[in-house]
């Protein structure tokens, strides 16, 4: 499919997408029985694809709550604009009117490059920060606990929730946080901003973006004067959430290392200064 083909598709329309999808798998259950849900499809698909099989005894319980409350979907390739992993976006109304689609076993081009992932309903009304995740309940947990998780793509934020459902977590796709996001924050009386962004290979200047963008956010909320939110980097045991899933030793030290975060304000998991000890370009 090219980038124009993608772009004029009838699935750029998300809540239509996701109504389709669902009618598409009640035929598929009808035929199949439970084995052919979408949730039982979209597990399996996603455990092939991102390689997390050495990890299920720390995720399988989950699974299904994490995935229903993310509304994460598997579109079948029988249908456009599959096949694909689906991360609905929901704005502060509840409408899903944006999504984040990662193709499986196949090249989207985009301005003649590959695209990992792609946004549709992009020109559709969407009324506040584009977060992955932001459920009521995500809501709720945000309130209780005035910090929150935020991380940079849609797999590592269901590695992080598949490992504590119950965290307060976001991702907004990347790893810029404007201020539409961190406004959003504060309006809820977030504190303290933990950022886990992907620990990438440095640049030619030596430094990794990942960490690079960590430290633009801190210094972004250290010269704010409007709120006394703070950001505090944590470094993932892996280059980022997602492929620490991949072994069971490095999802168990994930866990444990967030799992503090949210019991007390300053851990030994998070830089208790706020500030990352790493040199620059350091992973």
């Amino acid at each position: 499919m090219s980038g124009y083909e993608f772009s004029q598709g009838w699935f750029q329309d998300v809540q239509k997408l996701m109504v389709d999808t669902d009618l598409h798998y009640d035929r598929l259950v009808a035929i199949h029985g439970p084995a052919g849900s979408k949730l039982a499809l979209t597990r399996n698909r996603i455990i092939k694809e991102r390689r997390w099989q050495p990890s299920l005894p720390l995720i399988a319980k989950s699974f299904d709550q994490v995935l229903t409350e993310l509304n994460a979907f598997y579109v079948p390739g029988s249908m456009d604009p599959g096949p694909a992993i689906v991360f609905p976006q929901r704005d502060v109304f509840g409408n899903y009117r944006r999504a984040r689609v990662k193709p499986v076993g196949w090249d989207l081009i985009i301005g003649g490059e590959v695209s990992r992932y792609a946004g549709i309903g992009l020109k559709q009304e969407f009324i506040g920060p584009a977060w992955i995740g932001n459920s009521r309940l995500m809501v709720q947990r945000i309130l209780e606990h005035r910090s929150v998780l935020i991380v940079e793509g849609p797999f590592d934020l269901l590695a992080v929730r598949l490992l504590l459902p119950d965290i307060p977590a976001l991702s907004a796709g990347t790893d810029y946080l404007g201020w539409k996001h961190l406004d959003y924050l504060r309006i809820l009386g977030v504190k303290t901003v933990y950022l886990m962004f992907d620990q990438d290979v440095p640049n030619s200047k030596g430094k990794s973006p990942g960490i690079e963008a960590m430290r633009s956010t801190q210094r972004k909320l250290d010269r704010d004067k409007i709120t006394d939110m703070r950001a505090i980097p944590v470094v993932c045991p892996r280059k980022d959430p997602s492929l620490a899933l991949e072994d069971y030793r490095s999802a168990v030290e994930l866990r444990n290392q967030l799992k503090p975060l949210f019991r007390t304000a300053a851990t030994a998991c998070a830089y208790p200064n706020g500030n990352l000890s790493l040199n620059d370009g350091e992973v």
